[in-house]
């Protein structure tokens, strides 16, 4: 996932981007807004998002302000309001995680966050695993989490800990004496890439270009 000029993701399946028929696959910024039902979820996860939440928040202009400029004043390093610049960073992890957890219902895998506004990760990502594990409810008012599995934060110790546990049980084939594994505790993880964007962009662009090189050269397989 992309958070910064706009929202975008790329969906890697078995080693392959995924593309679709007709070249949408992994299209995530107009997926439903989760706090403006009638807008687009890119209006919350976007650097113009940012400028906007913070604007609501501290009742001043932030058209001149840079999203590194609200890191600064988040951190205490520039004038400005603190929670103001905190709330935008941390509304905008939880819109993000918001449609992510759509995704994950059909893609059910590892997430990676990358982009220009990743690097204000340590207000983001505590946003994104609180809407990630946090319960949803029935009209019965049974309570579920919003995803089958548990979000781990693979940034810290104690989440990649949580992640690379694992916990089964032995169960009998139905019809036979046979045994095997059983995995009882979904989880996957969340992560923020180290590389940069563009050379993430630069590594995806050679891998899809050999994958493509791969698939003329061996149609039928």
């Amino acid at each position: 996932m992309t958070l910064g000029t706009g929202f975008g993701a790329g969906v890697v399946l078995n080693n392959v981007l995924l593309d679709g028929d007709n070249g949408c696959g992994g299209d995530v910024w107009l997926m439903r807004n989760k706090k403006y039902s009638d807008l687009i979820a890119e209006e919350s996860v976007s650097i113009r998002a940012v400028r906007r939440v913070y604007e609501e928040n501290a009742g001043e202009a932030a058209t001149a302000l840079t999203p590194r400029d609200i890191f600064e004043i988040a951190e205490g390093h520039r004038k400005g309001s603190v929670y103001a610049a905190v709330k935008s960073f941390q509304e905008l992890g939880e819109m993000a995680a918001a449609a992510i957890i759509n995704a994950l219902h059909i893609v059910d895998g590892i997430i990676v966050i990358g982009g220009g506004l990743s690097g204000a990760a340590k207000y983001i990502v505590p946003a994104m695993l609180k809407e990630m594990n946090r319960s949803i409810c029935t009209f019965h008012g049974d309570a579920f989490a919003p995803l089958q599995m548990k979000v781990c934060n693979l940034m810290e110790e104690a989440g990649r800990e949580a992640f690379f546990q694992n916990s089964y049980q032995m169960v009998r084939v139905p019809g036979s004496d046979r045994e095997v594994i059983y995995h009882d505790r979904k989880k996957t993880g969340l992560a923020v890439t180290s590389l940069g964007t563009s050379k993430a962009i630069y590594y995806g662009a050679y891998a899809f270009a050999l994958h493509q090189l791969d698939v003329r050269k061996h149609p039928d397989q």
